[in-house]
């Protein structure tokens, strides 16, 4: 248990999920918390002290570009690959006259670390200026909600997960519908 009242073991099982006849091993060493988000080990998605860390990589990329998860091709590289595949993406569409709208929200890590006209943010604005029917921009809302409520990870997202809670994904389905209408 920590000074927050966390328990932050990490219960490691196979990659697959546990199995009825798994033998569960729990850590509570610290050394277990840095866990790769790449690793064989699912530690990571179990510990919110790693999950809600400014340096997990995964999580990191907006705000920090020298992160050594993306292999060689860094961080730009990534975003230039997500970039040739959406472009892809909007051609197949236009070929077939449909529209393609792009909604960006926030990780917890965006929320906690970065800004709110996040490089995410920004990225796919200037992609969808020329591309798509609507660019929704979720961020706002978000960072509007974590300034009213001091406990966001805790009602927003599973606690100790990258995802969006019941609650989480009703209040961006409202500002999604709100945004869609106008």
């Amino acid at each position: 248990m920590d000074a927050d009242g966390c328990d932050y073991t990490c219960l490691q099982a196979p990659i697959g999920g546990p199995k009825t006849s798994s033998i569960w091993s729990v850590s509570t060493s610290p050394s277990s918390w840095r866990c790769s988000p790449y690793s064989k080990s699912p530690c990571a998605l179990t510990q919110p002290k790693q999950i809600y860390a400014k340096d997990f990589e995964r999580g990191d990329w907006t705000y920090d570009s020298s992160l050594p998860c993306y292999g060689t091709m860094g961080v730009e590289g990534g975003i230039a690959k997500a970039i040739a595949q959406m472009d892809k993406l909007h051609a197949l569409l236009s070929e077939k006259h449909i529209g393609l709208s792009v909604s960006v929200y926030p990780w917890p890590q965006q929320l906690l670390y970065d800004k709110e006209e996040s490089r995410q943010v920004t990225i796919w604005r200037e992609w969808c200026d020329k591309r798509c029917k609507r660019f929704l921009n979720h961020f706002p809302f978000l960072f509007a909600y974590k300034r009213e409520h001091p406990d966001f990870l805790r009602r927003l997202f599973f606690w100790g997960d990258l995802h969006y809670n019941s609650l989480g994904n009703e209040i961006i389905a409202r500002d999604l519908i709100a945004q869609y209408s106008r």
